[in-house]
């Protein structure tokens, strides 16, 4: 994203990921729909009251945050060369 800018909130790196890297094509678009799943799924874990996720699905979020994680690493790795 934008070097040296520091976000207050999670919707402030949210709209920086898809500003800076979605729509720029430095990242594909199934990474941005990845992050807004577990974004939301934090938000509805963290906002409503009673919220329950299943073992598969809170794997299946694990998973792909991981990835997510792993794919950001090569970004940034890739652009420290560069």
């Amino acid at each position: 994203m934008r070097g040296g800018h520091r976000y207050a909130k999670h919707s402030g790196v949210r709209a920086a990921l898809h500003r800076d890297l979605i729509r720029s094509g430095r990242l594909d678009s199934s990474w941005g729909r990845i992050y807004d799943r577990v974004f939301e799924n934090r938000q509805r874990g963290d906002c409503q009251e009673l919220v329950v996720f299943d073992t598969a699905h809170a794997n299946e979020l694990c998973e792909e945050a991981t990835a997510f994680v792993a794919q950001m690493r090569q970004l940034l790795s890739h652009d420290q060369e560069a």
